[in-house]
């Protein structure tokens, strides 16, 4: 996830300095946006942690859910420091850069689910 988070995040900055004027937010804006956005994320992301360790005592189907819920919710708190990075460009650039933060976050999403799953079935073999 901290590669994909950098790899957004370059990408966002590469593009500040290509776009033009019209409708884009100041750099500081900007900034204070993704701030923003960051720290609700890890707000989430350590909640869902605490989900996990809640969830411990669980059977692992359980286990599995709440890891899922803290890779989502780091994968949605990516999107939104990069859809918030976005706004800083206009037109195509602006659309183009949402539209990655958006793949970006459903192909998360759909690994997430599919480490779930995997989980899910290891622990029904396990079960007598």
């Amino acid at each position: 996830m901290k590669k994909l988070l950098l790899g957004m995040t370059a990408a966002v900055i590469a593009g500040l300095g290509l776009v033009g004027c019209e409708n884009r937010e100041s750099p500081a804006e900007t900034r204070s946006d993704m701030s923003e956005a960051a720290k609700e994320g890890a707000e989430d992301v350590a909640d869902a942690r605490e989900g996990v360790r809640e969830a411990q005592g669980d059977n692992m189907e359980n286990v599995a859910e709440a890891r899922e819920d803290v890779e989502l919710a780091t994968a949605k708190a990516d999107y939104k420091v990069a859809v918030e990075g976005c706004e800083a460009q206009t037109g195509d650039a602006r659309d183009t850069c949402k539209d990655a933060a958006q793949s970006a976050l459903d192909r998360a999403q759909a690994a997430a689910d599919q480490r779930r799953d995997s989980a899910n079935v290891a622990a029904d073999q396990r079960k007598p």
